[in-house]
């Protein structure tokens, strides 16, 4: 056994058990990277048995005796050939979703301006199915209050695109100098405060 050739294992298995990690954040980008996910999710079942497998091929192979290869050698070989593809898979992933987000933020923008055009701002959201606690009348009041701020609020239900949802920031950004510009600084407090006001006087009724 060769101390140099071991550590050098030692250090490219332990990058290969990072990878493994890492590549977590980089293909569910832009999710928030969790590390206790990342640890439960990483398929090591699967990596243990490809580095099982790599381990005794790379023995077979030092059995034989070919002419500067030993079994170190070979599997240190074996070993940065994943870490590549783990690096590669990774990267490649985070490069297509930047691409797709980049893609949307455009497509955001020229719906942001569009909707500046129309004096139509619609904000959308996840926002399931939930229980409507207003009747119909009071709903019509609540899109008047909206309409007299130039906003509009669309629920496009409970499945979540992360990519969706991180270019959408782009419309967001795009659209606030206006609306404060069009209602005023603290816009949405003052309509909010609107809002409730008009359910406690319908309340009271």
């Amino acid at each position: 056994m060769k101390p140099k050739f071991l550590i050098l294992n030692l250090i490219v298995l332990a990058l290969v058990v990072l990878a493994n990690i890492f590549q977590f954040y980089f293909i569910s980008y832009p999710m928030k990277f969790n590390f206790q996910l990342a640890v439960e999710d990483g398929n090591w079942m699967m990596l243990f048995i490809i580095l099982s497998t790599l381990a005794v091929f790379s023995l077979v192979l030092g059995f034989l005796k070919i002419r500067h290869l030993d079994f170190q050698r070979i599997f240190l070989c074996f070993n940065v050939l994943i870490l590549i593809f783990l690096i590669y898979y990774s990267a490649d992933a985070f490069i297509k979703t930047k691409k797709e987000i980049s893609k949307r933020e455009k497509e955001y923008i020229i719906k942001a301006k569009q909707d500046i055009k129309n004096d139509n701002v619609t904000f959308e959201y996840n926002g399931g199915f939930g229980i409507i606690l207003d009747n119909q009348k009071m709903l019509d009041k609540i899109d008047n209050i909206h309409k007299k701020y130039g906003v509009d609020y669309k629920n496009i239900g409970c499945v979540i695109n992360s990519v969706d949802n991180e270019a959408r920031q782009k419309y967001d950004e795009t659209v606030k100098p206006y609306l404060e510009k069009r209602n005023g600084r603290n816009w949405e407090s003052k309509m909010n405060a609107e809002i409730e006001k008009m359910r406690k006087e319908n309340i009271e009724l």
